[in-house]
């Protein structure tokens, strides 16, 4: 089998760069880079992104040990060993996905068409399905949006985080794939038991190449082997099982020849749409049309991809490892007083803990006239110390994931407009590189939803839309209602409305004002009437 993919020019010399150009066939460049992507940094640091914001961090694994003989280090079973986890990082995470997407976006466009799409597409689901995405994009840097049709022929979207998936780009810029892979596990039922196994799914302009990942990393086919974007029918799910006779437009060797076929295919094409619930539904006869690119778009918070992580990882380690310390050292009360033996009658230190446990008494003897003894040195520990470091690390973390401070209102200060904003500056710088990205994966998303309309047979004339973050932040609502009112005289009536803190929707607002005022000019006129009568 060899994928028609590879054929491109682009790809080969992307493979070349990698010293994979020798290889003989495509199935063992997808293997490659796979290996290369399950055992890299760069998803070890999504899986990481994605532990720490489940609270799996690393002070779980954590163990007393001490120096022993040789100098080697040796666990100490008997000692405490607290595993506290403070996570600071799933705080900085949640601020700043509610602080971009808390308050679902807006969106402006000329054609109705579009427009209309767009209110049907974003609804509340929708949004929380962003909401998710944003979270994945801060824990791993890159987070993946999947367009796909149901067996009912209704466009659906799913999420797929970033150690899922890896994707092969057409360019060093990261803006267009050349195909894409997703590695996922799941369950088969093999006899009486379940196994897990590795999953496989190859994404290219086409559709999806179905695999299975055995322990060494290799491709191994499985049903349905390939699936169109666009497959409706449940005949129509997958392809024969590929063989040396069959020449499949997904499966040729000839990508010209494949691109030609599928192209005449695409021509013979009968598409058509119904309407059902209010929801129009794709239906054709073929399952050989796609996009025209692959349906895979991604979002991100940074451009360089880097998880949040990477930026606070040390600093959340350092909080814990303080915090579980300083919950050693207090459990260690009894060791906090070091006792020092003088002609102690016993050969155990271990027996002598015990005695003192039990009865709260020590035996002691007199050996060469010395009498016994029992004399402590007690060890303070300054609290204080822990306190001062804890702090830094806190303030640490907030600065370098460029969050936001909360500590500041539990002190009950009078904030202003301009206060609140300055508290804000690092967070609105970090979401403004993050709207940036968001803007081009959602201009992205509407090219998609044009040629999803297209194949429903309604063409959109103009494809621009324009997206408005509304930022969840804190503000001063009696300075900036008094500031509506001073520019009622320099503004219009709209912008003033559209600015104040209290309305949502500027249009509803401004038909409420018209229908009190109209329904004051009618009080006024039918009491001006009976005033004559």
């Amino acid at each position: 089998m060899r994928f028609h993919f590879f054929k491109s020019a682009d790809a080969r010399k992307s493979h070349q760069r990698y010293g994979m150009g020798g290889m003989p066939c495509d199935e063992e460049m997808v293997e490659e880079e796979i290996r290369r992507f399950l055992t890299g940094q760069r998803r070890a640091q999504m899986c990481c992104g994605a532990r720490y914001y489940l609270g799996q961090q690393d002070i779980l694994e954590r163990r007393r040990t001490a120096i022993g003989q040789g100098g080697k280090l040796t666990e100490l079973e008997n000692l405490p060993c607290a595993h506290v986890v403070d996570n600071r990082y799933r705080l900085l995470v949640d601020q700043k996905t509610d602080y971009l997407l808390g308050k679902p976006f807006s969106f402006r466009c000329d054609d109705p068409t579009l427009s209309t799409l767009l209110t049907r597409i974003l609804n509340r689901g929708m949004m929380h399905e962003f909401k998710n995405l944003c979270r994945m994009a801060y824990n791993e840097g890159i987070a993946w949006l999947y367009l796909y049709y149901d067996r009912f022929g209704a466009l659906k979207f799913r999420t797929i985080p970033g150690h899922q998936l890896l994707p092969v780009w057409r360019d060093e810029a990261h803006r267009e794939l050349e195909y894409a892979v997703r590695i996922f596990e799941g369950e088969e039922q093999r006899g009486k038991r379940m196994e897990r196994v590795r999953y496989c799914e190859v994404y290219d302009v086409w559709g999806i190449h179905h695999f299975r990942l055995d322990d060494h990393d290799r491709l191994i086919p499985r049903a349905p082997y390939a699936t169109s974007y666009l497959c409706l029918d449940e005949r129509q799910t997958g392809l024969r099982e590929p063989s040396n006779k069959s020449s499949g437009a997904l499966l040729c060797s000839d990508n010209a020849a494949g691109r030609n076929r599928v192209g005449k295919e695409q021509k013979e094409a009968t598409v058509t749409h119904k309407q059902t619930n209010n929801d129009e539904k794709l239906c054709m006869d073929t399952s050989l049309i796609g996009f025209g690119a692959v349906p895979l778009i991604p979002f991100r918070c940074s451009g360089s991809e880097q998880p949040l992580i990477c930026r606070v990882k040390s600093l959340q380690d350092g909080l814990n490892t303080v915090l579980s310390n300083f919950q050693d050292v207090m459990q260690e009360d009894v060791r906090n007083t070091i006792l020092v033996l003088v002609n102690y009658d016993g050969e155990d230190l271990g027996e002598f803990r015990r005695n003192l446990a039990a009865y709260g008494a020590v035996k002691v003897k007199s050996i060469d006239g010395v009498s016994g003894d029992l004399k402590t040195l007690q060890i303070a520990v300054n609290h204080e110390n822990y306190e001062s470091i804890i702090a830094q690390f806190r303030e640490a973390i907030i600065d370098n994931g460029m969050g936001f401070d909360n500590r500041l209102l539990a002190q009950g200060r009078q904030l202003n407009e301009l206060a609140i904003r300055s508290m804000y500056a690092a967070m609105d710088l970090d979401a403004n590189e993050a709207e940036s990205e968001w803007q081009a994966s959602l201009e992205r998303l509407v090219w998609f939803l044009c040629r999803h309309s297209a194949l429903r047979g309604n063409l959109i004339q103009n494809s621009s839309a324009e997206f408005i973050f509304d930022r969840d932040m804190l503000m001063d609502e009696n300075e900036i209602i008094a500031a509506c009112r001073e520019s009622l005289d320099l503004l219009s009536r709209e912008t003033v409305i559209a600015n104040h803190p209290w309305v949502r929707d500027p249009q509803q607002e401004i038909q409420r004002l018209e229908r009190e005022r109209n329904s004051d000019a009618k009080i006024k006129v039918e009491s001006e009437t009976n005033m004559t009568v």
